[in-house]
């Protein structure tokens, strides 16, 4: 994800791509009638921690506060329950 590098991070980006697929899961979901928990893999283990601990409503004063607040968003339209899971990254 691009953008000033004042408001870019890791962090930011990770959580931009969680919420594509989160987002696709849910369209797919919402048209085939699909329900099921659905685990999603991360290899930040602060959004892994922070996502799994997401506490309702998002402080807007929170860091990235406009994408917390569209995971919860989702979560909350959704009929698929979402759980994050840390995936070990390679060590350059």
């Amino acid at each position: 994800m691009s953008g000033h590098h004042n408001v870019q991070t890791a962090f930011r980006s990770e959580v931009t791509g969680i919420v594509a697929v989160m987002t696709e899961i849910n369209y797919i979901s919402k048209h085939n009638n699909i329900s099921s928990p659905i685990k999603i893999g991360c290899d930040s283990l602060t959004v892994v921690n922070l996502l799994n601990n997401l506490r309702t409503p998002v402080s807007t004063a929170a860091n990235h506060f406009d994408l917390l607040q569209c995971i919860q968003h989702i979560q909350q339209d959704s009929s698929m329950t979402f759980s994050y899971y840390w995936i070990k990254s390679h060590q350059d």
